[in-house]
């Protein structure tokens, strides 16, 4: 009989978000529904002001770095898309650094990370992880130890055309970190339009996890929030609720 997972089976962690002044409405309820499907006493944090997105993406990590409690990052751009379970698919994987694949914001939207021999990861007909030269930190999962090893800055800009993205996952591969892409796993990114999308049918983790039935706790959790909310609808005025 296989063991059944649940939220409260993986570390807290943190989903950190480098913002901007303002947010697009898909992202912005794209999140409310990631809230609701971590394990407990995760947090949700900002970086803000007028710096870099390379110094946004180090305070992050240093909110990370000050609370021993915390065992992972969640990097999640103010312009993706994820679906609720994307913490809860990152984490199945059980390896330091995985992304989720997005698509870039300008033509000819190219995939946001390189496979090892310098081919774009693939966008579909590929279920899993893969190691990659590099990646997008759009949605970017890395355990604590990373940080803990690599010395600050963790994420730079040393020279035109090298992302802040590039050079940390050159940096991770310096002190023999693998980076992966979760190739099955896609979230929507932001520009004019949305361009790729989150994941309509049910997620699940790789065939491969032991955390398969983790997932139905923040999917049915987010359920529940909203039969929560309908009902007390229902108690403020009854002519709110119309039969399904």
């Amino acid at each position: 009989m296989d063991h059944v997972y649940h939220l409260r089976d993986f570390p807290p962690g943190i989903i950190g978000i480098p913002a901007l002044d303002w947010m697009w409405v898909e992202s912005a309820e794209a999140l409310v529904k990631l809230t609701h499907a971590v394990p407990p006493r995760s947090a949700l944090r900002f970086a803000r002001g007028p710096s870099s997105i390379a110094a946004k993406r180090n305070s992050l990590v240093q909110m990370l770095l000050a609370d021993s409690e915390f065992k992972w990052l969640l990097f999640l751009d103010s312009d993706m898309v994820p679906h609720p379970a994307a913490v809860v698919r990152l984490l199945s994987h059980d390896v330091d650094i995985v992304g989720a694949t997005y698509l870039a914001r300008n033509p000819p939207h190219g995939v946001c990370a390189q496979l090892l021999d310098g081919e774009p990861a693939p966008s579909k007909g590929f279920d899993g992880i893969a190691p990659v030269k590099w990646i997008g930190t759009g949605c970017l999962l890395v355990r604590r130890q990373v940080f803990e090893c690599i010395p600050f800055p963790w994420f730079e800009h040393p020279a035109p055309g090298a992302g802040e993205d590039m050079v940390f996952c050159q940096n991770a591969q310096t002190f023999d970190y693998t980076v992966y892409a979760d190739c099955g796993f896609h979230v929507g990114h932001m520009t004019t339009v949305q361009v790729g999308a989150p994941q309509e049918a049910p997620v699940q983790p790789h065939a491969s996890s032991p955390f398969r039935t983790a997932f139905n706790d923040g999917l049915d959790a987010a359920k529940a929030k909203a039969a929560e909310r309908k009902c007390e609808s229902a108690r403020r005025d009854p002519r709110e609720i119309t039969s399904d």
